[in-house]
């Protein structure tokens, strides 16, 4: 079964359009939640491994710090992120705060419904040139002064970056999801990033990263 996509955006009326023509076009259950930071909390609990469509005409700091909020509150689920424009600086800084893809609100239906998929299955969505930049700002970041990755750290990084969750990694090398957890924690600490993006973004270099 699809993930269910929830819209959230200050125009509340472009909300409600966009989820209805998502379920009308795509079959995709989708709905719409609020803007308000903890109200939108509480909300997601439902979605909790769905697709939140966010879209905001301001980014700043709030609004990074709640994409850190729902990252870790929610980390299987995926936050594609609608800009008003095409702004490379701010797309990077977006998937570094946790965003699995940005798309500008430019683009047209069938391509969002693209990036819909791309970021179900696990994978980031983002133009070349930002993602480019992206995994560049990862790699500066990781070659300040990380130390060396365990052999199962670094299994787990790679499937971290071919979009593998916590139960599906456990699965795979037969350990437990919470072992999992353990491992990510530690080597969250040794690469210096703070969200299952970043590292994946690492582990991304090579053309694992889908690019429109």
């Amino acid at each position: 079964m699809a993930p269910e996509v929830v819209v959230s955006s200050e125009n509340a009326l472009f909300a409600e359009c966009l989820a209805e023509r998502i379920r009308r076009e795509s079959g995709a259950q989708a709905r719409v939640t609020g803007t308000v930071p903890e109200q939108m909390l509480r909300d997601l609990k439902r979605s909790a491994s769905g697709i939140l469509l966010l879209d905001s005409d301001s980014w700043n700091a709030v609004s990074e710090r709640l994409l850190l909020r729902l990252r870790a509150k929610f980390p299987a689920l995926r936050v594609l992120v609608l800009i008003a424009r095409p702004d490379d600086a701010l797309s990077v800084r977006l998937l570094g705060y946790g965003a699995a893809g940005v798309q500008s609100r430019t683009l047209d239906f069938a391509t969002l419904l693209r990036a819909i998929e791309t970021v179900a299955s696990g994978k980031s969505w983002a133009d070349r040139r930002v993602l480019t930049q992206a995994i560049s700002r990862a790699q500066r970041r990781l070659r300040g002064g990380a130390r060396p990755l365990t052999p199962r750290e670094r299994q787990i990084l790679t499937l971290l970056g071919d979009g593998y969750r916590n139960k599906e990694i456990a699965a795979r090398l037969d350990i437990k999801e919470q072992t999992v957890k353990v491992h990510l924690y530690s080597l969250f600490k040794k690469l210096n990033v703070r969200t299952r993006v970043e590292a994946a973004l690492k582990a991304a270099e090579g053309g694992r990263a889908s690019r429109r």
